[in-house]
């Protein structure tokens, strides 16, 4: 489940989600490419995980030289705020990692990593990585046993429902 190249990452602004090519100018953490976390975006994913298992989930910063202030960022995981990062400015990249022990009592839930200073030049994420208890495969698309509905501003809709249709074809209550 680790996710070093930003596959499934998606801007919680509904934004683009700002990844730069370090080339040979830098070296990322786990590659060239970085996350620049700036103008107070948030970036998020979702997964499947096994609930009130703990997991380790691991994020790896730097500074970003061209920014001229020291940077803070949310870490945020199961809809909870886990920890503040404060990152000293700095005029080199100086990758640093930081880990948590982390929980959600759903089975799908989010990882989620918040500027909080805005701005064109924000910290760099590399390395984000997320390691615990696979999910049994039943997971893998779909939850046999939650119902989960999005009743968010943006969408602003209510599903409801009498029955669930199960993969047999069969009409469960």
């Amino acid at each position: 489940m680790a996710n070093a190249v930003f596959v499934g990452w998606y801007s919680i602004q509904l934004r683009t989600v700002e990844v730069d090519n370090l080339g040979t100018s830098a070296d990322g953490f786990s590659g060239d490419n970085v996350v620049d976390l700036d103008e107070a975006q948030g970036i998020a994913q979702r997964l499947y995980v096994v609930p009130d298992q703990n997991y380790q989930l691991r994020v790896a910063f730097s500074p970003n030289p061209l920014d001229d202030r020291d940077r803070h960022f949310t870490v945020g995981f199961g809809g909870k705020v886990v920890d503040t990062v404060t990152i000293p400015r700095a005029s080199t990249i100086a990758w640093s990692t930081r880990s948590w022990t982390v929980t959600s009592e759903s089975p799908l839930t989010s990882v989620v990593l918040q500027d909080l200073d805005g701005g064109l030049n924000g910290a760099l994420l590399d390395g984000i990585s997320l390691m615990g208890p696979a999910p049994e495969p039943e997971t893998d698309g779909q939850i046999s046993s939650y119902q989960i509905i999005a009743n968010t501003p943006l969408v602003g809709i209510k599903l409801t429902t009498d029955e669930i249709v199960v993969s047999d074809g069969a009409k469960s209550d």
